[in-house]
């Protein structure tokens, strides 16, 4: 085997590992002033190199389109720091880091709605010039990347030992608290990192641009290596922060020349982050403080048991018999594209309740469950195709192969909650982007990936009682009513009163004898197979899958419409299923840009998140329950 020269890819991969390592700075910067991992940091990036892009193109200075695009992101930062974080800066830190992609995704909206989901290109002056080190031509924008790396690194190790601010924001991170009382400035601490963080943010995102490429989606998520070399070191250390990012940036681009590696190359910041956290975690060093468990206070009713479980059987036959008139009417109305529309919410709203499994029962944050449903499709299209068993047995093959890898994805939440847990699904999330970007889905191929490269396409037959769009449609909604089902027996049984235990305190549910490890597990696996169910009915309901609806956002995305929808009620993934599916199509009938959505997405989960930790559901249900009380209170003063 001859081994390539790896000269220029090594220069290539100090150049935007330098990058990565000046957003790490960034993160660095703002976690220990504000205790916020800012996963809006890649999107804020994204707006500046946008804007730069934006004037250039335009005609104008390229200078005042770099000067605009710095201070748009510093102005995005510093006002999400002075009027929403403020807001949530009392919770616990996995609340603070997902309220930050929140703002993500409304940045990410408002750059599509008004740029557009595709590539450009970023020149700067720089580009033409270079000097040639070790018999490779360096550009003078690799230089000035790897040069304002070690400037704003060393610069900052001097502002924070060396002056009033730097102390304060060393005090901040140790006690915010006892802090306040001696005197120091919380509101104006919080808000200089967050400008030094939307500023470095706006310079990394206008040389990230260059050196890669500039598409909002990508940009936006390039936030996933610079977490993952600030997680190298636990989000304290800048030194460490920068080698991090430096050897994330080398490992990938050492890969490109390897015909059987590069595919996977953009894996490295995924395992990186993964070794990192499981180490940390395994040797002790926590990476926030904190870290309870999530989720609402359990509201128990005062009345007998008795009739909580009456109360509770009436729920179920209603909502049963909801269901039917559903599946009995919706078909006979609904257009043809409503009825497919439709269709793919009653199937998403299966992945939600998978999501709200494990932020409702467990208090966690599981960041990969769209992975899940990714998994879950392509187990069932392989089986179909390999084996052509019944759509049913494919459909159980696969969500036993995604409850199988959600059992694995969960093992980290085993040892760790909270933030950690949500970074490693993050990361998980992004890894299966990168592999299932590599291998697609299956279509009836030969071999282990089961693909056709040169030939047309095979697709996945629906089962037999379902071939038309209306009997598709009964039958999705048949499988959510069993889902639903299944998880309110669970609910009710051992598992779900171990799972409230386990959400208000492992210390407590240990001293129960609740086995913490199995109910973990069980959750899950459970969660998994839910999921593994939606991707086989999403391949039913075209044949085959997609591989560009895989990216990490839209595990993101389901995160967020289920916060917003309502993770406590039952109500809540149905709403989820009908944000993510039918408000889109209601916009494209209505010829409005299907962007708007994501950007209501972002906000509403800030507002899930600030004010409405129940959701849309909960505030229906509130409402409902008030309208009760108070025909209850009219009916009694008419008895009078």
């Amino acid at each position: 085997m001859i081994v390539p020269n790896l000269g220029p890819f090594v220069v290539s991969g100090l150049a935007t590992g330098a990058v990565y390592a000046l957003s790490a700075v960034a993160i660095v910067i703002l976690f220990r002033a504000s205790g916020v991992v800012n996963l809006a940091q890649g999107a804020i990036g994204a707006l500046s190199a946008i804007i730069a892009w934006q004037i250039g193109n335009s005609g104008g200075p390229p200078w005042i389109g770099w000067i605009a695009g710095v201070i748009a992101a510093m102005a995005v930062s510093l006002a999400y720091g002075r009027l929403l974080a403020p807001r949530v800066a009392h919770s616990d830190p996995v609340v603070r880091a997902v309220a930050t992609l929140g703002l993500a995704l409304v940045l990410l909206g408002v750059m599509d709605f008004f740029w557009g989901e595709y590539g450009r290109v970023l020149r700067l002056p720089t580009d033409s010039l270079g000097v040639r080190i070790l018999d490779v031509r360096v550009t003078y924008t690799r230089l000035i990347a790897l040069g304002l790396t070690c400037l704003v690194t060393v610069g900052t190790i001097f502002f924070l030992g060396w002056t009033r601010m730097g102390l304060a924001m060393r005090a901040l991170a140790n006690r915010r608290d006892f802090s306040a009382m001696l005197g120091v400035p919380v509101l104006k601490v919080d808000s200089w990192a967050w400008a030094m963080s939307g500023l470095i943010a706006g310079v990394s995102g206008i040389l990230l641009a260059n050196l890669a490429r500039m598409q909002p989606l990508f940009l936006t998520f390039m936030v996933i290596p610079v977490i993952a070399a600030a997680i190298a070191g636990r989000v304290q250390s800048l030194g460490i922060a920068v080698a991090g990012g430096l050897a994330i940036g080398v490992i990938e681009a050492i890969g490109t020349p390897f015909p059987s590696v590069a595919p996977y190359r953009t894996l490295t910041p995924f395992v990186f982050a993964i070794v990192a956290l499981v180490f940390l975690q395994r040797h002790g060093h926590p990476l926030i403080g904190g870290g309870a468990g999530l989720g609402a206070d359990d509201v128990r009713s005062g009345a007998p048991a008795g009739s909580q479980r009456h109360r509770g059987l009436v729920g179920v036959a209603a909502g049963v018999a909801t269901a039917l008139v559903v599946a009995l009417a919706v078909p006979e109305i609904a257009s043809s594209y409503w009825l497919r529309v439709l269709t793919a919410s009653a199937i998403l709203a299966l992945g939600s309740l998978a999501t709200a499994i494990i932020y409702a029962q467990l208090g966690m944050v599981s960041l990969c469950q769209f992975a899940l449903v990714g998994v879950g499709g392509w187990v069932a299209l392989r089986s179909w195709h390999a084996i052509h068993w019944p759509f049913e047995m494919s459909l159980l093959c696969g969500g036993v192969g995604a409850a199988l890898l959600g059992l694995i994805f969960g093992l980290p939440a085993l040892r760790m909650r909270g933030l950690y847990l949500a970074l490693v699904t993050l990361m998980i999330a992004g890894g299966f982007q990168v592999v299932i970007t590599a291998i697609d889905f299956p279509d009836g191929g030969a071999g282990f990936i089961g693909k056709i490269y040169n030939g047309p396409r095979q697709y996945m037959d629906r089962p037999g009682l379902a071939t038309t769009d209306a009997a598709y449609f009964r039958y999705c909604l048949g499988a959510l009513v069993i889902g639903y089902l299944f998880v309110l027996w669970h609910q009710r049984s051992r598992a779900g009163r171990a799972w409230a235990m386990i959400r208000r305190s492992e210390a407590c549910a240990l001293s129960a004898s609740v086995n913490i490890v199995a109910y973990k597990i069980w959750a899950f696996a459970l969660a998994g197979f839910l999921a593994g169910i939606c991707g086989g009915l999403l391949a039913g309901l075209i044949g085959t899958l997609d591989l560009t609806s895989f990216p990490a956002s839209e595990s993101v995305l389901l995160f967020a419409v289920t916060l917003i929808g309502g993770a406590y009620s039952w109500l809540g993934p149905i709403l989820a299923g009908l944000l993510l599916r039918a408000v889109p199509g209601l916009l494209n009938d209505w010829h409005i840009d299907g962007n708007i959505a994501t950007i209501v997405f972002g906000a509403g989960l800030l507002h899930a998140l600030i004010t409405a930790p129940r959701g849309v559901a909960g505030q229906i249900l509130d409402t409902v329950g008030r309208i009760k009380v108070f025909a209850g209170q009219v009916r009694r003063e008419k008895a009078v």
